[in-house]
């Protein structure tokens, strides 16, 4: 069977089911957590592909994995995946859920790269401002990076707005 085709099916008859038992902001918490982890630790999905591991092993280490947070509908989707031996799907699964949730629930994509973290009243207020550009709800994650020297990179959705020192410097020695 198609591998796309697997991870397409398992992602939308969660977001389906979730939206029926109104959980599907939860599981949404849940499977973003479950992205983050599988991104994080790159070794978590050989583990979770490690057939020694029994599958309770297996689903200690999802929930770990996902948060630590108990929901029944996510249990019962772990023990699906596990039962029909999927969990080698399931950051993928995991992501064409999150991109799902986010396309019905029109909720964009931020990614903010400062050279400095932002105090909360200035990333609330970047924030506000992205959400009344997009028209849309805006999901900003905020990361430091000091090589940009200053400034700041956004990303939305498909378009960058490079305002960093770097970018700067970079463009003039290209000129």
């Amino acid at each position: 069977m198609n591998s796309g085709l697997v991870v397409t099916r398992y992602a939308k008859a969660l977001l389906s089911c979730s939206e029926e038992k109104n959980e599907s902001e939860n599981i949404y918490k849940l499977m973003s957590t479950l992205v983050d982890s599988f991104s994080q630790y790159d070794k978590l999905q050989s583990v979770l592909n490690n057939p020694t591991l029994s599958v309770l092993q297996k689903k200690e280490l999802i929930k770990i994995a996902s948060g630590n947070v108990s929901n029944p509908l996510f249990e019962l989707f772990v023990d699906l995946i596990l039962k029909n031996r999927r969990e080698d799907f399931l950051q993928r699964i995991a992501l064409n859920f999150c991109e799902n949730y986010r396309k019905d629930f029109k909720i964009c994509m931020g990614r903010l790269v400062t050279a400095v973290a932002l105090d909360k009243k200035t990333e609330k207020s970047i924030l506000e401002f992205l959400k009344k550009y997009s028209k849309q709800e805006v999901e900003l994650k905020t990361f430091v990076d000091a090589n940009i020297l200053g400034g700041f990179i956004l990303d939305i959705e498909e378009e960058r707005l490079d305002a960093s020192v770097a970018g700067q410097l970079s463009k003039i020695r290209k000129n």
